[in-house]
């Protein structure tokens, strides 16, 4: 697996202290939890990761990810291109308590002992980009929006007065007078 250097875990305090920047492009067959989400494996995505520190003296990660992958259409679960563009920053903190206080909107990493792994922080972020639900542009869908019976014995029962589940209501109505 040739993951660019990030694979394994890295002392953040020291990639930060040099202001180490990571920079390249990753298979989507090498991020394995990734692919779970996707149609296939085929693609790649560009990373950078920039270390250093913040305002508050945390060490942050600043990163962008962007790519083409091919995600599930939901309406004719057919595979459909995606191409996202993203960018975040990471705080690291060494317990629950820094990471209250970390300033809002700010993701936060808990990592005791400074060690943290890369390839799981950037799959993370890619994870976390992808839409809840992917289609097809309507025009380019094989499926039309909108629902379609294909049943001839559909029956629709209009409700009675008799069936009506506010009669009950009504009982208890009187009931009260």
């Amino acid at each position: 697996m040739s993951t660019g250097g990030l694979s394994g875990q890295a002392e953040i305090r020291k990639l930060a202290a040099l202001e180490t920047i990571y920079q390249g492009d990753l298979k989507v067959a090498e991020l394995t939890r990734f692919t779970q989400a996707l149609a296939d494996d085929v693609g790649s995505v560009s990373y950078i990761l920039k270390m250093g520190y913040n305002d508050e003296r945390l060490p942050v990660i600043n990163g962008q990810v962007s790519g083409l992958v091919k995600l599930e259409c939901q309406r004719c679960l057919q595979p459909t291109d995606w191409t996202f563009e993203s960018s975040f920053t990471v705080a690291i903190v060494w317990d629950e308590e820094r990471a209250k206080h970390v300033v809002s909107g700010t993701e936060v990493i808990v990592a005791p002992d400074g060690m943290v792994e890369l390839l799981t922080i950037l799959e993370d972020e890619l994870l976390i980009c992808l839409p809840i639900v992917a289609y097809h542009p309507e025009d380019e869908c094989a499926m039309k929006p909108g629902y379609i019976s294909t049943s001839d014995d559909v029956v629709i029962v209009e409700p009675t007065g008799e069936d009506s589940p506010f009669k009950v209501l009504k009982n208890l109505k009187n009931l009260k007078s």
